[in-house]
């Protein structure tokens, strides 16, 4: 993952809280915003491609996003509006 995120750590832990994210579904987040691919994804998370899928329709669900891009853009906005980011 790359250590240039927008978005801080505690950043991270604040949007975890507000859409209950699993730590497998948090993880995936990062990666999606660090611009890994669900296979990229799958080797970093030791998971298969199917389960990357799985956590990712479960991701998208809570945060009512229906890509990556929106996803993204999402948690973008919030951290702007909340000022968690670097």
């Amino acid at each position: 993952m790359s250590n240039q995120s927008l978005i801080t750590e505690r950043g991270w832990e604040c949007l975890k809280e507000a859409y209950r994210l699993t730590p497998k579904e948090l993880q995936l987040a990062k990666l999606i915003l660090a611009g890994f691919n669900n296979a990229e994804a799958a080797a970093s998370m030791c998971i298969s491609s199917n389960t990357v899928y799985v956590h990712q329709q479960k991701l998208f669900a809570k945060v009512r996003s229906r890509s990556r891009t929106e996803l993204a853009l999402t948690f973008i906005r919030e951290a702007l509006d909340t000022k968690i980011t670097q």
